[in-house]
């Protein structure tokens, strides 16, 4: 809990039926902008009925991108300078023109430190451009922008083959998490949690043990996706395409029926720099 009040907050933003905006979250300007979704990892059916700890894990699984790509020779600018090595992989980023861009930080070429992306900027279906973009903090998961802002410059020659995003190196691990319940409106700094509801919690990070952070809603945020359920059991609770049924309470722990498990979602998530408090935009399913 200290993590989140100190950090940055990743907020989940589902692609969701209908384009929609709650809670000032920017929408994606698909004339300019452009965001980063990823694909939640499908995850086995359970048939049998399990009890859950607070805090502890209901599921595991892993983000995929919506498209990936590797180039087989090195890439360099108009002047020659080296972009990105051979070998680099690229993740396709969401936007009304074709967008690349590296994952993780390059090591080497006039980039480094910084995520390269690759773009066709005039839209003829070559890559034309490139851009770097700074690394730092939760990042690496998280990326947006217009392309308006960014300094591009001219690059040709670009091949990339597309393989299956199942090959991403260091795609992030995921969690779903029971994290407690709330009973009579127990409150909590900046926070205004309604009182008998069930709170559930994203863990996303590098590692599969490790270096995870936190993605939560409050309980009295309106509109969906909403990382609560009612306390009063039975109770129900949907999220990301996981249905689970609430059926019993045993002091803090709960009993759980999985109806449907992790099916291949696109979901993407938001920075937010406000302490506890979260924001949530809806967004159109139709991500290339």
């Amino acid at each position: 809990m200290k993590t989140i009040l100190r950090g940055l907050l990743l907020t989940l933003v589902l692609s969701l039926c209908g384009a929609a905006t709650a809670g000032g979250v920017e929408p994606i300007d698909h004339n300019d902008g452009y965001a980063l979704y990823w694909t939640i990892g499908e995850t086995p059916l359970r048939d049998d009925d399990f009890w859950v700890r607070e805090q502890e894990s209901i599921v595991e699984t892993r983000l995929w991108p919506v498209a990936l790509y590797a180039t087989e020779k090195p890439i360099t600018d108009a002047a020659g300078t080296l972009l990105v090595p051979a070998g680099t992989q690229f993740v396709r980023v969401t936007g009304d023109r074709l967008l690349v861009c590296t994952q993780v930080k390059t090591l080497t070429g006039l980039s480094k430190s910084k995520r390269v992306c690759l773009a066709d900027l005039d839209a003829n279906g070559a890559i034309d451009a490139s851009f770097a973009e700074g690394m730092g903090g939760t990042s690496w998961i998280v990326f947006s922008g217009k392309f308006s802002n960014s300094k591009s410059q001219p690059v040709s020659g670009v091949t990339l083959q597309e393989i299956s995003p199942l090959e991403m190196k260091g795609a992030p691990y995921a969690s779903f998490h029971y994290q407690r319940i709330l009973d009579g409106g127990l409150q909590f700094p900046l926070t205004q949690e309604g009182g008998h509801k069930v709170r559930f919690h994203f863990k996303v990070g590098k590692t599969e043990k490790e270096h995870r952070t936190w993605v939560v809603r409050e309980c009295s945020e309106l509109g969906q996706p909403n990382f609560c359920a009612s306390a009063n059991f039975p109770s129900h609770m949907i999220i990301a395409g996981l249905d689970l049924e609430l059926l019993e309470r045993r002091k803090e722990d709960i009993r759980i029926r999985m109806i449907q498990p992790f099916h291949g979602q696109r979901v993407r998530f938001v920075d937010t720099s406000y302490g506890y408090y979260t924001q949530l935009s809806l967004f159109s399913p139709e991500v290339p």
